[in-house]
């Protein structure tokens, strides 16, 4: 199967709380499991959009991995790089709402199948029509072997394909100082970022986040997510500001893949940089309207009837 949007990265299952304000150390209800994991709800919602996809991972001989592939075939991604371990368990995470919107999540990741990614679980030939990879902080990041893994994508690219950044480390570079040094190269590489807010504070340190988005947008695409305040787009010395959808949120988990994917689509379509913005806040403000992180991802048609009927900006 062609491959022409490649993730890596974990693939895990979602199991949260039927209501909200129900603390995990309470007896309550829980649904699931529903597929998750960032960078495989951004993979299956390019999938959706029309992308011939792929994604390297691994899962758990088990149930919760079949619910991963199930879905992963459902919507025509390519299963050839992600791996069933025969050894160790599918990832989980669980998830608490409240009325606040914040949410509360305990994870079963570092030692399940999805932390064994190695450099073996990419087949470079499947590589060769690759025209965008995206990558997480979580997997650029992550222990040697996915980040060996990760090196042996970017190798292997063809000439012409490029890269999206999801930099996700608001919390993650107090934990490890390290970490910036390690994502400059991929950031300076990278075609597209798509930063959400203090996210480019944190990894610049400047305190103006409109200043950091243009440092970075001198030679590629800022693409700066503010939820349900739309996004900025910056490239070069252009700047956009684009509304958002207003929408019923249900399930905000997510949603900034689900972003990530539709402007990705839109730009893969040479759409100009504002439309790309309202395409992706579009793709953002349904995926938000179904409990489940990849149960709400919209498909193309959708999209443009949603855009088309004025959705309610």
């Amino acid at each position: 199967m062609k491959i022409e949007v490649l993730t890596i990265g974990a693939l895990l299952v979602e199991i949260m709380r039927k209501e909200i304000n129900k603390p995990f150390d309470k007896p309550a209800d829980f649904i699931g499991p529903f597929p998750s994991g960032g960078s495989a709800i951004f993979i299956d919602a390019a999938a959706r959009l029309g992308n011939s996809c792929g994604m390297v991972a691994v899962v758990g001989n088990d149930g919760f991995g079949k619910c991963c592939l199930d879905r992963f075939k459902e919507d025509g991604i390519s299963t050839e790089m992600v791996r069933i371990d025969e050894i160790k368990t599918t990832a989980v995470a669980f998830v608490g709402y409240y009325e606040d919107g914040s949410r509360d999540f305990i994870y079963h990741v570092n030692d399940a199948a999805s932390s064994t990614i190695t450099e073996d679980d990419v087949k470079v030939e499947l590589l060769k029509d690759v025209k965008w990879v995206h990558l997480s902080v979580n997997t650029i990041c992550g222990n040697e072997n996915v980040r060996k893994a990760v090196d042996k994508i970017i190798d292997n690219l063809p000439v012409s394909a490029r890269l999206s950044i999801d930099p996700n480390v608001r919390t993650q570079l107090g934990k490890n100082p390290d970490m910036a040094n390690r994502l400059e190269p991929f950031l300076e590489k990278a075609s597209v970022i798509f930063p959400s807010e203090g996210e480019m504070t944190a990894l610049t340190g400047i305190e103006d986040e409109d200043k950091a988005c243009a440092m970075y947008a001198r030679n590629k695409i800022v693409v700066y997510k503010k939820g349900s305040k739309g996004c900025t787009v910056y490239s070069g010395t252009d700047k956009f500001e684009i509304p958002a959808f207003k929408t019923e949120e249900v399930d905000p988990t997510g949603a900034g893949d689900c972003f990530a994917a539709g402007f990705l689509t839109a730009l893969s379509e040479e759409k100009n940089l504002y439309d790309c913005g309202l395409f992706a806040n579009a793709v953002g403000a349904l995926s938000i309207r179904k409990k489940g992180p990849m149960e709400g991802a919209p498909f193309y048609e959708e999209v443009l009837d949603f855009i088309n009927e004025g959705g309610s900006l």
